[in-house]
């Protein structure tokens, strides 16, 4: 009887034990993942903003401004491209910035 005690004894703590353990956890316990799920939405939405930045800024730095007396294109980024496909970046004195024609 005691054997037979025993088994019933030892399957119904089994029995709670997976009852337990299937038992969701509560609401309490998940702010790490809805933290990181936050995380991620920003990391992503700033991602997309730089992104859109990049871009617009490039759109404008290739975008044509204007053209030269000699024929040469100036650019939004103030690079000048001449008809012989030299690049000229001009600083403020209206110099080539590193002195090399070849840009």
């Amino acid at each position: 009887m005691f054997k037979h005690l025993s088994k019933i004894v030892t399957a119904t703590g089994m029995a709670a034990a997976l009852a337990v353990g299937m038992i969701p956890k509560p609401a309490a316990a998940s702010t790490q993942s809805t933290v990181n799920t936050i995380l991620g939405a920003a990391a992503l939405v700033g991602g997309i903003v730089l992104y859109n930045n990049y871009e617009h800024k490039e759109q404008a730095a290739n975008s044509v401004v204007g053209y030269t007396r000699n024929g040469g294109t100036v650019y939004g980024d103030g690079r000048i491209v001449m008809p012989t496909r030299q690049t000229f970046r001009p600083n403020g004195n209206g110099r080539n910035a590193w002195g090399d024609h070849s840009r």
